[in-house]
């Protein structure tokens, strides 16, 4: 899978204006975090494993707000950081796998209206905007991945485990993912 011309067009342009210089990233402390996830809209990468002969994707169990639950791999985008790159780091720390962003397949732009979060106020929502990739792995990079996940935001017991599509209906996991999966499996029309 590599992205293809096609594909880097979906994707929104980025202008990037001369004497542009990286931003310095800051980390905010729990409640200044708290204010900007209220007031904005907060930009994400979300990557989803995907064996395509088998027509399923893998899914890691998170203990962690907005969603918990069986969900893709995934992260905040930082300022002044292109989408693929987000995606690639994002991956990275969240599993170690550190893959070449030729093999990061764009899949859709998606927003999550969320009915809580885990900063306090828990009860207040949060809004992302989300670009969707899929990467296929091979087997030793889908261990590696199950292996090492963050257990700051993943149930390492579970591990990652395959989905099918009838499978993610009987379990009734979010309707996000199963937007995703028809996204990767739709047949061309």
């Amino acid at each position: 899978m590599t992205i293809s011309q096609t594909e880097r067009h979906l994707l929104p342009t980025l202008h990037v204006e001369p004497g542009f210089h990286p931003i310095e990233r800051v980390r905010l402390d729990d409640d200044e975090y708290a204010r900007a996830i209220t007031n904005f809209v907060i930009v994400c990468t979300d990557i989803v494993l995907v064996n395509r002969a088998s027509r399923t994707i893998y899914l890691a169990k998170r203990c962690s707000k907005p969603m918990a639950g069986w969900w893709v791999i995934g992260g905040r985008t930082r300022a002044g950081e292109d989408f693929i790159e987000s995606a690639r780091r994002s991956l990275k720390r969240e599993t170690t796998l550190d893959l070449s962003t030729h093999r990061f397949q764009f899949l859709m732009i998606a927003r999550y209206w969320w009915k809580d979060r885990k900063q306090e106020p828990t009860d207040v929502g949060c809004d992302d905007l989300v670009f969707v990739f899929a990467v296929e792995p091979d087997e030793a990079e889908l261990a590696t991945a199950a292996s090492h996940l963050d257990t700051k935001e993943y149930d390492r017991p579970s591990g990652l485990r395959a989905f099918g599509r009838e499978e993610l209906v009987r379990e009734e996991i979010h309707q996000a993912v199963l937007s995703i999966y028809d996204g990767i499996f739709s047949e061309p029309s």
